[in-house]
């Protein structure tokens, strides 16, 4: 309901459209700044090559204050629709004018998705028109029993909701004749939706838990490592941990059907080279073994998931489409900055030993036990690169992530889960997270986290079910949202 003293501003008659756009917009830095305080813990930068911190500040407030002024302006733009609606339409048909608004935050929200692709464009390893849903009011509501409306018609159809609620509470309060009467009629408009969000959720919960009921389901772990952050990777660094999740898989008393590792793990050949010891388990399970590696391809270094099994070895592949500006290639802007400050060696380094070059997704992965997704770290911003693996065929989805760039950040954990959650929501299907250093979790068709592991070298398991659920949001998509 945070957005109706907003609205009790701009609905004044004195209240000009300027104010009302620097209302929205001032709303907006607040939001996005506490929302995103996450990616402070990018800092510093060594990481990427900058040892000193003046520069690496230098750098990263300009880009991070970049993003949060364009993700404000769209509430800005909002907000001149706003106030428009609010004055000069209400006065005639409150409903349409709570419509249109609600239609208006849609669309204003779908538009402030492409800002990450224009700000991080670069013309060898991204598209202007890369969909991010980074800053989404929906990611924090992923406790309550609305966020299933995203099974319906994506987090658009629940943005919608969310300012249709905000606009008609706004509205009644305003035109009860007094305010203990409008308190009121807010309280029971919000009673009202939180009942027929619950009634809602009750019916896809038994939906759902029908569903996996009547599904095959196998033991799935999901490994989690704790390989550091650093410029330039070495193979030492990757001994312990990885060695101490491949012993934590071996001591399982129970058989393990799937076992998903973290992105860039390589387990299979880490452990051709120490002792075969996670092979030959996986060969009396007769494992298949989600596995991630950067492969050498004629156009540069790709990010690829490949699926093994013991009897028939690698059965498949799967590319990754959606970089991350910064984490996996240099955007252009950042390239023209850090040549301003002499850091060339840093762009050539980073550009022969780090950056990825976007590779096509592929179909989903068929074995004997099932049809298999997976997406890795980033591309689960991107609510189309789930539904349309689900809607290919994908039974269940596997997440592999590289976490190190945020320490352990307690909001950036809470953060990456929110988004599985809701594209679990969306797809209809279990999301299985495998993370170095971040939150490795399975995740169900509901949002709810099932199990999870914040730190530590382990894994962990689930008896998940894999799902022919048809949501409507899989079927139809965000229409008429593309």
């Amino acid at each position: 309901m945070g957005f109706i003293p907003l609205f009790w501003q701009l609905s004044k008659d004195q209240w000009s459209y300027k104010k009302s756009f620097l209302s929205f917009f001032f709303g907006g830095m607040i939001f996005f700044g506490a929302t995103l305080a996450w990616m402070f813990a990018l800092m510093p930068l060594e990481w990427a090559g900058i040892e000193s911190v003046w520069t690496a500040y230098g750098l990263f407030l300009p880009v991070w204050l970049l993003i949060i002024v364009s993700f404000a302006f769209w509430w800005g733009v909002f907000g001149l629709g706003a106030r428009y609606f609010l004055i000069e339409i209400e006065r005639y048909h409150s409903v349409v004018s709570a419509v249109f608004l609600g239609v208006l935050w849609v669309v204003t929200e779908y538009a402030r998705s492409f800002m990450i692709g224009f700000l991080g464009f670069s013309p060898t390893h991204s598209s202007l028109f890369s969909e991010w849903t980074l800053g989404s009011l929906v990611y924090a509501m992923t406790d309550g029993w609305m966020v299933l409306l995203a099974s319906i018609g994506g987090l658009h159809l629940v943005n919608f909701v969310i300012m249709i609620c905000n606009v008609w509470i706004f509205l009644q309060w305003r035109r009860a004749s007094t305010p203990r009467k409008g308190v009121l009629c807010g309280v029971a408009i919000l009673v009202g939706v939180i009942g027929i969000s619950a009634f809602f959720g009750v019916f896809v919960s038994m939906w759902h838990e029908h569903a996996y009921r009547s599904a095959r389901s196998y033991e799935i772990g999901a490994m989690r490592t704790d390989i550091p952050r650093v410029f330039l990777y070495s193979q030492d660094i990757r001994v312990i941990p990885l060695r101490e999740s491949i012993d934590a898989v071996i001591s399982l008393p129970q058989k393990i059907d799937v076992l998903v590792a973290p992105e860039s793990a390589n387990v299979l050949s880490f452990d051709a080279l120490n002792g075969m010891r996670l092979i030959d388990r996986m060969k009396k399970d007769g494992t298949t073994l989600v596995d991630h590696i950067y492969a050498q391809q004629a156009g540069g270094l790709e990010s690829r998931t490949f699926y093994w099994r013991p009897d028939r070895g690698i059965i498949g592949f799967q590319g990754k489409r959606i970089l991350m500006p910064i984490g996996e290639y240099l955007p252009s802007v950042v390239k023209m900055a850090l040549g301003f400050f002499g850091y060339q060696y840093t762009i050539d380094t980073y550009e022969e030993t780090r950056a990825l070059i976007s590779s096509e997704k592929g179909s989903p992965i068929t074995d004997a036990r099932g049809t298999y997704g997976s997406v890795v770290c980033s591309e689960v911003l991107n609510p189309n690169s789930i539904r349309s693996l689900t809607k290919a065929g994908a039974e269940v989805i596997f997440l592999q992530s590289s976490d190190a760039l945020f320490r352990g950040n307690f909001l950036y954990a809470q953060y990456m889960i929110a988004m599985a959650q809701v594209r679990a929501i969306e797809s209809g299907r279990f999301v299985v997270r495998a993370s170095n250093a971040g939150p490795t979790a399975i995740i169900d068709s509901l949002g709810r986290v099932r199990v999870k592991k914040d730190n530590g070298n382990g894994v962990i398991y689930y008896n998940v079910p894999l799902l022919h659920i048809s949501t409507p949001y899989v079927r139809w998509g965000a229409r008429p949202i593309p």
